[in-house]
């Protein structure tokens, strides 16, 4: 196991609770780490008391890191303070590239961080069913409506949902991971969490391109998957 101090990049969705579990196994010294906008964001996919709760239920330290425009330029700012504070590794729950474009935290960190992208490349399916074999609670928080009309918001990822995106995935409709912004997750429980997080949500809101659910209060309760 590394020494180095490492930073996971949380978002609180699928991917990046993955990522924090193999980085358990990988360094001794790690913490959570979310970028945030200046000024007051409107996540709709992660709000951030979302984030902050799930940070409450797992036993790393969390801190927000503000990213000023331009973004090229904050973000590297951010990643240099953070190299300050003493991180030498960024993690990311990324899998792909997005629109053919390289990794952004990867541009951003060169020269300043080693990046470890655990996931990266990993088969779609199989990484879905791992999360439901490992006991972790996905909840689907936005999805776009170009994919069966943005049904999945408010859904659990559970064998049900699982067998759907893995057909919808061998017919070329969607991205079973959702690499393609079809859809975005939030994790209530799973390996390391301590508490499960019981959040209160607002029926799912429709737009013109996704649907959502809003986030209205979180509490906990005894996780019996938790493990430390």
């Amino acid at each position: 196991m590394s020494d180095s101090p490492a930073a996971v990049l949380w978002t609180g969705g699928k991917d990046s609770a993955v990522a924090l579990a193999e980085a358990a196994e990988r360094f001794a010294e790690l913490r959570l780490v979310t970028f945030v906008p200046a000024g007051e964001p409107d996540f709709k996919a992660h709000p951030l008391a979302l984030i902050e709760a799930q940070a409450a239920a797992l036993p790393w330290p969390h801190e927000r890191r503000v990213v000023r425009e331009p973004f090229e330029q904050g973000y590297e700012r951010a990643i240099a303070e953070l190299r300050d504070d003493g991180v030498r590794t960024l993690i990311t729950g990324d899998i792909a590239e997005v629109d053919g474009h390289s990794n952004w935290i990867e541009e951003r960190a060169r020269g300043l961080c080693d990046v470890w992208r655990p996931l990266w490349g990993a088969e779609r399916v199989p990484h879905l069913r791992r999360l439901v074999r490992d006991g972790y609670e996905v909840f689907v928080s936005l999805a776009e409506r170009s994919y069966r009309d943005g049904a999945l918001a408010g859904q659990r990822l559970d064998a049900g949902l699982l067998a759907q995106l893995e057909a919808d995935h061998a017919a070329g409709l969607v991205d079973a991971c959702g690499e393609n912004g079809e859809y975005h997750t939030w994790v209530l429980d799973g390996p390391h969490f301590t508490r499960r997080l019981l959040p209160r949500c607002a029926e799912p809101a429709v737009t013109a391109e996704h649907r959502f659910v809003t986030l209205r209060s979180v509490s906990f309760a005894d996780s019996t998957r938790a493990t430390r």
